[in-house]
C-alpha cells in the first residue's frame, strides 16, 4: 500500500464519520421535534406481560426477542405491539422512527392492505425492520 492510498482511506473514513454524526444528529432532532420522551414515558407505563406476544404473526423472531429481553429492556418498547398503538396512534411515528422508515415509505408498503389487518401488518413491518440486533 502507497502512502497516498493511506491518506485517502483515512480521508475517506473520516468524511464518512462526519456523514454519519450529522445523520445521527438530524435522527436526534426528529425524535426531540416529535416529543418522544412523552411516548417512551407512556410505554413505560405498558406492561409486556399483559400483552399477548404471538411472535410469528408480529414479525419478531425469537431470537430478538430475547435478545431484547436478556438486555434488560421490554420488548414493547422495542417491538410495535397492535394493543399498544390502538392505545396511542403517536406511537406509530417512534416505531416508525426505530425502524428508519419514512411515513411515505410505510404507507406505500401498507396500500391494498384491509382496514381489519392494518396494525397488525404495521407492527409486522416496523418489528421486523428493528430486529438487526
Amino acid at each position: 500500500m502507497n502512502k497516498g492510498s493511506g491518506e485517502s482511506d483515512r480521508a475517506f473514513r473520516e468524511s464518512l464519520r462526519k456523514a454519519y454524526q450529522i445523520r445521527a444528529k438530524l435522527f436526534v432532532d426528529e425524535l426531540r421535534k416529535r416529543s418522544v420522551e412523552p411516548l417512551i414515558a407512556y410505554l413505560d407505563q405498558q406492561s409486556t406481560s399483559e400483552l399477548p406476544w404471538n411472535l410469528g404473526e408480529l414479525g419478531i423472531t425469537r431470537s430478538a426477542f430475547q435478545k431484547v429481553q436478556k438486555a434488560g429492556v421490554n420488548p414493547h418498547v422495542v417491538f410495535c405491539h397492535p394493543q399498544n398503538l390502538a392505545g396511542n396512534k403517536k406511537l406509530i411515528d417512534y416505531f416508525r422512527n426505530l425502524a428508519s422508515l419514512s411515513r411515505k415509505g410505510l404507507s406505500q408498503i401498507l396500500s391494498g392492505v384491509t382496514r381489519h389487518t392494518r396494525e397488525t401488518e404495521r407492527c409486522r413491518l416496523l418489528s421486523s425492520s428493528t430486529q438487526v440486533l
